[in-house]
């Protein structure tokens, strides 16, 4: 009896310990690039980014199509993002003067978390679109 007792007690413990432990497990960022556009002397980046440990920082990145070599890189670590769990309309012009990015580059966006998590999204670039009724 002492037997079965102590058994039962060790499975409930191990099940316990078990679960608190996948309860600690933490969701990488979510990153959703909408929009990456060539719009004259910049480029016009609009995105979602969610972080259940909130945002640290989020980095872009342009690297030319044929090279991968970076042309232009830029780190938001402002309190504009940072510190939000969600970041719905991340809207940013980034200038690109001299830097050789051109369509078809791969411009990417890096969200890192308070826990150091991260996850990249890569969109290719587009010149701007004209708009129908112009």
């Amino acid at each position: 009896m002492k037997k079965s007792i102590f058994l039962n007690l060790m499975m409930v413990l191990a099940i316990t310990l078990f679960n608190s432990c996948n309860n600690d497990v933490k969701n990488k960022p979510a990153v959703a690039i909408h929009e990456a556009n060539i719009e004259g002397s910049y480029i016009c980046v609009e995105a979602d980014i969610e972080a259940q440990n909130k945002t640290r920082s989020i980095r872009i990145e342009v690297k030319g199509a044929t090279d991968g070599q970076v042309k232009v890189a830029k780190e938001y670590t402002d309190t504009k993002y940072v510190g939000k769990l969600s970041v719905p309309e991340f809207h940013e012009h980034i200038d690109i003067d001299d830097s050789g990015v051109k369509e078809g580059d791969l411009l990417s966006m890096t969200g890192t978390d308070h826990a150091g998590l991260q996850t990249t999204e890569s969109k290719p670039l587009t010149e701007e679109e004209e708009d129908e009724d112009e």
